[in-house]
């Protein structure tokens, strides 16, 4: 392997020796074409270079492993970015953030629409955003129970030393009891390029006893990946951290594992996600907007770049309901750079977009068939980039803001995880081809042996506190076996739209089995529970 082929950008802070010496090591190392790289462990502080503090480009059968070292990231932006590589093996690394991405300290004083807050020591008082708040007991150091994460922050007023003002647009009645005077709030850091280790393009990529301690959006993102192996892998907050004056509260802004669009789904096996401001797993595609059909071609809105390919097969779904309208396989695709905007953004009005800006562009796809003319707008996707073939297992994930595992592919399984102390659903198995535009209805996935403890806290259903496992999008082949699901109020699972489903050796913490009465169903074909 020639230098060429490796990119690695290191600029470090200062000029000791150990910097001067990994980095001369590194070019030495890979320069010979080395496939087995072994890095003297130690503390490495790097600055980052195009916004990105260490980067590999089109590197293949080779594994590096840093031996237990740590990377101190010196801005908040990407760590690792890893780019069209094959085979390769990263092992045993910790990467933390000085300064964090995050900030936090306690609650001073309550308004109608503000809180003050003193920030702890050790903690950011600069580029402090707006972006969501999260509220901790100083006590237990765990978010508050019945509390939410505070997405209406307008503005933040400094008042002098390290006590900052929070102005809010809203403040609702439930609030009141979990902003309590002491307790501590967390905030976001102003940040660069988002996520700590990102990986595109990549086939067979293996990321092994990695630690994350901060991150300012995702842990791990993946886009447009094969089968990449999470092992043993951890988002978590650091302990011993002596720069700060008190514990931090938060590991990552966001997700701890992130995939998008994998051709062969993940395998996170083993791995530790915690405390962060976000889900703990979420696989899934892209569903794009098909505002019509004439013969053979489909007008497209695009989400962001569009994922489809020729060759791939694409399903048509009713935005609203999921329902399946047809499948077809592209065959080419010609960019549409003068498609007014307008008709653009009366598409748009089609659906409830959570993202709406993300939709700027449009194409035109010709498949390999005449295509139903269709009433409304549609929502389309590569049914082969949803992350098919996943795998989740052995896991502990939980104690974070919302679910713990959210996924949209066909033919994975869940299995032997802990999930403990989510705020949303443990699991939540749902397309989502209205809002986050999120693909795909999926079909044989088998959820066994998890155990589920203390998760959807303070969500209401009309009928009672919601189930903490959600199934909204199987079209069939759904197993849940030998689960221990701990739940409050009438249902353990919510399911709907699953034209076939099996239950069986499903119990609660006591051991006494979950009854079919215990599932909540919505237009469901044949369940059966054993």
């Amino acid at each position: 392997m020639s230098f060429k082929t490796l990119i690695i950008l290191l600029l470090f802070c200062g000029t000791s020796f150990a910097e001067i010496g990994l980095r001369a090591f590194l070019q030495q190392e890979l320069s010979a074409g080395k496939k087995q790289i072994v890095v003297p462990k130690g503390v490495y502080r790097l600055s980052p270079e195009h916004r990105v503090h260490l980067a590999f480009s089109g590197v293949e059968d080779t594994t590096i492993d840093f031996q237990g070292s740590e990377i101190i990231c010196s801005e908040p932006t990407r760590a690792i970015d890893i780019e069209n590589c094959r085979n390769l093996t990263l092992i045993n690394l910790g990467i933390d953030y000085d300064p964090l991405p995050f900030t936090q300290g306690p609650i001073t004083a309550v308004g109608k629409k503000f809180i003050d807050v003193e920030i702890h020591p050790g903690y950011p008082v600069e580029n402090i955003t707006t972006t969501k708040g999260e509220v901790f007991d100083a006590k237990t150091q765990r978010l508050i129970p019945g509390g939410r994460t505070l997405y209406d922050l307008s503005r933040i007023e400094p008042l002098g030393g390290r006590t900052f003002r929070v102005h809010r647009k809203t403040q609702t009645k439930s609030d009141d009891e979990t902003l309590g005077i002491g307790n501590i709030f967390v905030l976001c850091v102003k940040g660069g390029v988002p996520h700590c280790i990102q990986s595109s393009g990549c086939e067979n990529l293996r990321l092994e006893k990695i630690t994350v301690y901060a991150s300012n959006s995702f842990a791990f993102l993946e886009t447009a990946c094969s089968n990449t192996h999470y092992y043993q892998c951890r988002l978590t907050r650091k302990t011993s951290d002596p720069k700060v004056g008190f514990p931090r509260m938060r590991s990552g802004n966001a997700d701890a594992f992130h995939s998008v669009g994998a051709e062969k789904g993940p395998t996170i096996e083993e791995c530790l996600a915690e405390y962060m401001g976000d889900d703990c797993v979420n696989i899934h595609g892209h569903y794009h907007i098909a505002a019509q059909t004439k013969g053979r071609t489909a007008t497209v809105i695009m989400k962001r770049e569009l994922d489809i390919q020729p060759g791939d097969p694409v399903e048509f779904v009713e935005p609203a309901t999921g329902r399946l309208l047809f499948v077809a396989n592209a065959a080419s695709i010609e960019p549409l750079k003068d498609y007014p905007k307008e008709k653009i953004e009366a598409v748009k009005q089609s659906f409830h977009l959570l993202r709406p800006d993300s939709f700027r562009r449009a194409c035109s796809i010709t498949f390999d068939r005449e295509l139903p003319k269709l009433n409304s707008p549609a929502s389309i996707g590569a049914t082969n980039r949803t992350g098919s073939g996943f795998r989740v297992i052995n896991n502990d994930f939980g104690r974070n803001r919302s679910r713990g595992i959210i996924t949209k592919a066909s033919d994975g399984e869940i299995s032997g995880n802990r999930i403990e102390g989510c705020f949303s659903e443990a699991l939540l198995l749902e397309a989502a081809s209205y809002t986050w535009m999120e693909s795909s209805y999926f079909t044989n996935v088998k959820i066994k042996n998890n155990t589920i403890g203390n998760c959807r806290i303070g969500h209401i259903r009309k009928k009672g506190v919601l189930p903490p496992v959600s199934v909204t999008a199987c079209r069939g082949g759904l197993l849940m076996q030998g689960n221990q699901i701990d739940f409050v109020g009438e249902y353990a699972i919510f399911l709907k739209g699953c034209a076939d489903a099996t239950f069986a050796k499903n119990s609660c913490p006591n051991g006494s089995k979950i009854k079919q009465r215990q599932l909540l169903l919505e237009n469901c074909g044949e369940i059966r529970v054993k």
